[in-house]
């Protein structure tokens, strides 16, 4: 019946995020504890996996395809770059990868949409402290060309996002962050048609 298929549904999402939640919680234990010697490619691979395997093509997850990057989203949301700065790389390729970002945005939920716009607003928070320092550090400047090609990667491909939240990420970014702001103000709707200068 409906009713079981519904409580099926809701049973999968509660153990994906019991699950996650775990592995978030070992994540900022070890975080505490080891600083410098953090293992964030560890638990990058372990997402990576989690998140592939419920990617594939199953007609089991189809119907809740949504609430599954949904979960994984707000998983996200908890380890931001601000809370642990040790697993910002690993952060960053997580919420560009191939299993997570397109599927969010061509997805037309808007949901998901103020999910990753709310990831890129702590991204672009982060990196923002860093910006304004008149000698920005090395690890900075990796990120910062990594969050580059993400935005780079949403013009092109996905301008209507950009278009509908570039006031909240204007707002989050820096006045020295001229770059990401004119990526974000670039992009137009695909149906618009700009002038011929």
């Amino acid at each position: 019946t409906r009713e079981s298929v519904a409580g099926d549904c809701t049973q999968r999402i509660t153990g994906l995020a019991r699950v996650l939640a775990a592995i978030c919680r070992v994540l900022a234990m070890e975080h505490q504890s080891r600083n410098s010697g953090f293992p964030q490619r560890v638990f990058f691979r372990l997402f990576h996996c989690l998140l592939s395997d419920l990617s594939s093509p199953q007609p089991a997850l189809q119907s809740i395809n949504a609430q599954i990057l949904h979960t994984f989203a707000n998983t996200y949301l908890n380890l931001e770059p601000s809370v642990f700065p040790g697993f910002a790389f690993a952060w960053l390729q997580l919420i560009s990868e191939s299993a997570f970002l397109p599927r969010i945005l061509q997805s037309n939920n808007t949901k998901l949409w103020e999910r990753y716009m709310r990831l890129l607003v702590a991204l672009f928070r982060f990196l923002g402290q860093y910006l304004v320092l008149p000698k920005i550090p090395d690890p900075v400047k990796t990120l910062y060309k990594g969050t580059l090609r993400i935005l780079l990667v949403l013009v092109h491909d996905f301008p209507s996002f950009l278009c509908a939240y570039h006031f909240s990420f204007c707002n989050v970014m820096p006045s020295t962050a001229i770059q990401l702001r004119n990526l974000v103000l670039s992009a137009f709707p695909p149906n618009i048609v700009l002038p011929d200068p």
